[in-house]
Parts: structure tokens; sequence; C-alpha cells
């Protein structure tokens, strides 16, 4: 949390800045908490980065704790989660990052297109969560509205030439950039 505050006051450092005010007094205190972090912190600005963080700290405690019925279990209790906006500068939607690390634990951190991840230095596995429905129009961060891909699939998937020709609860076919894909929702 205080990562984010840090990160929320620099900006607004850097912003009073452009309109003239050097806001000395809050450069003092951004600097002083920044100095108690800098040896075991990086300051990352990225909401992915801070998301991604959190969603493989609860993947991380779910693969210790349950079996793969009990993850199943988790994620259907965890659908009713309530979106919850958050306003920085623009308005944005918290994302559900229990239920994301659960679909991305059951899902085995595979893109469902080419079924390849990244593997990173400590030897995780990297995948993102594209929402079928995006969240500005109120898709849910459910099963049946997240698919897994590599970072490559995902960017094409929101900005390549999509058309989803059959989506339900279990599967979703499109068409993308001229390629046909069906993948399985389902988590059984």
């Amino acid at each position: 949390q205080l990562e984010i505050t840090l990160n929320a006051l620099k900006q607004h450092i850097d912003y009073i800045k452009t309109k003239g005010d050097a806001k000395v007094r809050l450069r003092k205190v951004f600097q002083k908490y920044s100095d108690l972090l800098e040896d075991t912190v990086i300051i990352e600005v990225s909401k992915n980065f801070i998301d991604e963080k959190e969603q493989s700290e609860i993947a991380e405690y779910y693969k210790k704790e349950k079996d793969r019925n009990e993850l199943i279990e988790e994620l259907h209790k965890n659908r009713n989660f309530d979106d919850e906006e958050v306003t920085v500068n623009v308005k944005k939607y918290k994302r559900n990052n229990k239920t994301i690390a659960l679909i991305k634990l059951l899902r085995n951190f595979e893109c469902q297109i080419c079924k390849k991840f990244i593997l990173k230095k400590d030897g995780s596995k990297y995948i993102e969560a594209a929402h079928i429905n995006p969240k500005h129009t109120k898709g849910k961060e459910i099963e049946e509205n997240i698919i897994l891909l590599c970072p490559n699939h995902h960017k094409e998937f929101d900005y390549g030439n999509l058309n989803i020709i059959e989506h339900t609860k279990e599967k979703i076919e499109f068409i993308l950039n001229e390629q046909n894909y069906h993948i399985n929702l389902k988590i059984s």
C-alpha cells in the first residue's frame, strides 16, 4: 500500500511541478518514505505489475493449501465478487485477483491458444488473463469470461480483427486475424 501511495504522491508532485509549484514539503515526505523502501522495494508504477504480484501470491497460497476440487469450489464461491470502482484520474475497475489467480492455477498458467507461457527468473510461469467481455462493459471475472493468453496473443485478442462466433459458459469460438479458434472455458 505504501508503494501505491508513494506512486500517487510522485505523480501529483510531477503534475504540480508543471504548474510552477515546487512542493518542497511534499518532495521531502516522498523522499523520506522512498528512502525507507529503497533497500528492499523498487517502486513500480504499473498497475498490471501490482495486480500480477497479488495474483501470484494468491495462486502460491492456494497451490499449497487446496486440491483441484477445492480450488474449483473456491472459484465458484467467488463468482459474486462486486466490482469495486477505483478512481485515479480516470475511472478504473479493480480486478478480482483471487478469481484470476485461481483460473490461472486451474488452467496451468498456459496460453489457451498456443499453450505457451513466459518462464520468469524465479521459475514461475507468467501468463495474462484477458476478458472476453471487457471490464468497462461490465464483463465479470468469472471463468467463462476469462481466457488465459500469452502477451502476444493477448494483444492480438485486444487489438486484432476479432469476430466471436459463439460464446457460452463452456466454450468460445472465434476468428482472430483470419485464424479460427475453439477454446474450452469450463473448469472441472
